[in-house]
């Protein structure tokens, strides 16, 4: 996955345990795409704090991650889900099974 949407994911995940004001520089960066400079003029900081301050929400929200597992298992729930519509449009009974097997284990 692309560090840019891996953050982004994180961030929707684990945003709110980051101070308001990583979560605005995050969401400038990230949703408006803005650049560090701009951020840093907007916020009236220097470029370097913008920086400093994205380098870390970074490393703060993959330790969050790291330690709780959301966002892996919230894609493995959603992985599963999609096996098993995909064996329901084939009336692939055994498929399903084990999709809805596999989504119960996560959930364990």
């Amino acid at each position: 996955m692309e560090p840019k949407i891996e953050i982004a994911c994180l961030l929707d995940f684990y945003g709110p345990l980051l101070t308001e004001s990583r979560r605005e520089i995050l969401r400038l960066y990230l949703d408006e795409d803005l650049s560090l400079g701009e951020i840093a003029e907007q916020m009236g900081v220097t470029r370097q704090a913008v920086a400093d301050q994205v380098a870390r929400s970074r490393e703060k929200l993959r330790f969050y991650e790291a330690k709780l597992g959301l966002f892996a298992r919230w894609r493995a729930v959603t992985d599963a889900a999609r096996k098993c519509l995909a064996a329901l449009d084939k009336k692939d009974e055994r498929a399903m099974r084990e999709a809805l097997d596999n989504i119960l284990r996560i959930e364990r």
